[in-house]
C-alpha cells in the first residue's frame, strides 16, 4: 500500500480491520508504479528517488531498495520524476521521464544484481522557463533535447518484444540555433524501433531521431 508516508504490505483484512508490515519508510508518489513478476518499482514521495521492492524468502515479506543508491544524479530536486513505464522484452528495461523532458532507462534485473541507468537524448530542442545562477529573473532557456511528455509500453505486432512509444514535443529554431516564436512548437507520437540483430544487414540498421521510412515510392533524377 503506497503512500505519501511508509509503504506497508497488507498481510490481512477483515470487513472492519486491516493488518499490515512495514516495507520502508520512503514514501511513494502519484507518479504510477510499474510491477515486473513479483518486483515493484515506484517513485519516492519526493520523486527525485526510484525505489523497489521485492518479496525476499529468508525476511519473510518484501525487501526495499533504493534504485538510483549510485545514480543520483538521474533525477533531482530540480528535476524530478513525472512517469514510469516497464518494457519487459527484450530486456527488463524500466523508463523514466524527468520535468525537464529527458528520457532515462534502467536495465533492472534484481536476481543478477543489475541496475544500470543511461541516458536518451531524444533529437530536437525545446525551451523552458528557469532561473539564471546568481538572478531571480526568469528568462527563456533552450535544451538540446526535444522534451518526451508521456511514455507507454505495448507489444509490437509480431509480439516479439515490446514497443515504446512516446509523445515528443519539439521547438522550432532558426538557422543560428535561436529559438523562434513560442507558438512553433511541433508534438509528434513516436515509437522506438526494434533492437539490431545480429542477423540483420547493415543497410537495415535505422537509427534516427523521428524518421519516416519510405517504401516503393518514385523518385526523380536529383532523388526528390
Amino acid at each position: 500500500v503506497g503512500t505519501s508516508g511508509p509503504i506497508h504490505q497488507l498481510t490481512g483484512f477483515t470487513p472492519t480491520t486491516l493488518q499490515g508490515e512495514l516495507v520502508t519508510n520512503k514514501g511513494s508518489s502519484n507518479v504510477r508504479p510499474v510491477i515486473s513478476d513479483n518486483q515493484i518499482v515506484w517513485g519516492s514521495n519526493k520523486s527525485y528517488r526510484v525505489l523497489g521492492a521485492a518479496f525476499d524468502d529468508r525476511r519473510g515479506g518484501l525487501l526495499p531498495e533504493d534504485l538510483t543508491l549510485l545514480a543520483d544524479h538521474v533525477f533531482t530536486g530540480q528535476n524530478k520524476l513525472t512517469q514510469l513505464a516497464l518494457q519487459e522484452e527484450p530486456w527488463s528495461l524500466v523508463w523514466g521521464v524527468r520535468e525537464d523532458g529527458l528520457l532515462w532507462s534502467c536495465t533492472y534485473d534484481r536476481d543478477q544484481g543489475v541496475r544500470a541507468w543511461a541516458q536518451h537524448k531524444i533529437g530536437g530542442t525545446h525551451s523552458v522557463n528557469g532561473l539564471v545562477s546568481g538572478s531571480s529573473a526568469s528568462v527563456e532557456i533552450t535544451r538540446d533535447h526535444a522534451s518526451v511528455k508521456s511514455i507507454c509500453t505495448i507489444p509490437s505486432t509480431d509480439e516479439r518484444f515490446q514497443e515504446l512509444w512516446m509523445v515528443v514535443e519539439r521547438h522550432a529554431v532558426q538557422a543560428d540555433g535561436a529559438p523562434t516564436s513560442v507558438d512553433k512548437i511541433y508534438r509528434s507520437i513516436e515509437v522506438m524501433t526494434r533492437r539490431f540483430e545480429l542477423d540483420d544487414r547493415d543497410e537495415d540498421a535505422y537509427y534516427v531521431d523521428c524518421g519516416i521510412a519510405a517504401q516503393d515510392i518514385p523518385v526523380d533524377g536529383n532523388g526528390d
